[in-house]
């Protein structure tokens, strides 16, 4: 904090000299005056709470080992920390809400956390409940703008500001194609059986007749399940997002 500038101002004196040193000290006291011609805060520093008398002052709090944990100022009835984000900065908390959030998820003006609100779509905050922040297009590359009206990801050739999915189901366009052929036997009675390479998977020659014989199978059975979505959720650790939204 620089200091004040101060300036003194001295009056010549009027009529004779005083006589004594203390008639020379009141003498001075009426001729000297003073001024600080800056802005000029005053502070206290400690642990405790300042008093009231100290409200007009800054507050250099310390904890109980004297090491400096915060400057805070006395604003709208009580001890507000100097800003500690930029406007709209988002990071991470992971303590219990409930010690540092009122019921809407705004930070408690006594703690840490004031000016700050968790991302759950409330106090102006975007709904990051269960999703992940993706990192923006940022290059303007190929044409696409990375911010309109918000931040946009480039993904398959579109540009999204939220998206994504927890699970997929595995369709057959998703799986290579696969051919499966077998052999077909045509047994003759009194004769010897010969190899027909023309007949594929499902029909199976059996005594001069077409069979429909199931070779493999794999799976689930269409016919009494309903398929399991594949889950894609990568590996995580909890916390939540919170945004600085300023002093109210």
């Amino acid at each position: 904090m620089p200091f004040p500038i101060s300036i003194t101002f001295a009056t010549p004196p009027e009529g004779t000299c005083p006589a004594t040193f203390t008639d020379a000290v009141a003498l001075l006291q009426a001729l000297i005056s003073g001024e600080v011609t800056t802005t000029f805060t005053p502070y206290v520093m400690g642990a405790n709470t300042p008093a009231v008398e100290d409200q007009n002052k800054a507050w250099i709090k310390l904890d109980a080992a004297g090491r400096p944990i915060g400057t805070f100022v006395f604003y709208a009835g009580s001890w507000r920390r100097q800003y500690t984000g930029k406007a709209r900065e988002i990071t991470y908390f992971t303590g219990d809400p409930n010690t540092y959030f009122d019921g809407t998820g705004k930070g408690l003006t006594t703690n840490d956390w004031d000016g700050w609100a968790l991302c759950n779509g409330a106090n102006g905050t975007p709904n990051l409940t269960d999703r992940f922040i993706a990192s923006a297009h940022m290059d303007n590359s190929g044409g696409h703008d990375g911010f309109d009206a918000a931040w946009k990801l480039l993904w398959n050739g579109s540009m999204f500001d939220s998206g994504g999915i927890d699970q997929y189901l595995i369709k057959a366009q998703d799986l290579p194609e696969l051919d499966l052929q077998l052999d077909g036997h045509d047994y003759n009675p009194g004769g010897s059986p010969h190899v027909d390479p023309s007949l594929i998977i499902d029909k199976l020659y059996v005594n001069g007749a077409p069979e429909s014989v199931t070779v493999a199978h794999y799976g689930f059975d269409s016919s009494t399940q309903v398929q399991t979505k594949v889950p894609i959720l990568p590996k995580f650790y909890a916390a939540a997002p919170c945004m600085f939204i300023g002093y109210g």
